[in-house]
């Protein structure tokens, strides 16, 4: 079965986990998460992790400094198309 050969049946899975607080002068969040779908295709799968930290501090009054930070990693793997062209002919081949 030349479908079969090709795809897969696959569940993406997706975590994460945060923390926050904060004072009258400050305040604080982060975040991390972790996310990987191993894809359709038997020769594909995305893996992704992020992270992510806010913080405000109340310096004056009116006057706050925010600062507000990301990072993120991805690890993607594609199929090459010719040669998942050749396995579809040879599956389908007598």
């Amino acid at each position: 079965n030349w479908f079969s050969q090709l795809f897969s049946n696959s569940l993406s899975q997706n975590h994460s986990v945060s923390i926050s607080t904060g004072t009258d002068k400050s305040s604080f969040y982060a975040s991390l998460s972790a996310m990987h779908d191993p894809g359709w295709y038997k020769q594909s799968s995305v893996d992704r992790y992020t992270a992510n930290l806010n913080t405000t501090y109340n310096i004056l009054k009116n006057l706050n400094i925010n600062l507000i930070s990301s990072a993120s990693y991805r690890k993607q793997k594609a199929p090459d198309i010719g040669t998942g062209y050749r396995r579809c002919k040879r599956a389908g081949e007598t």
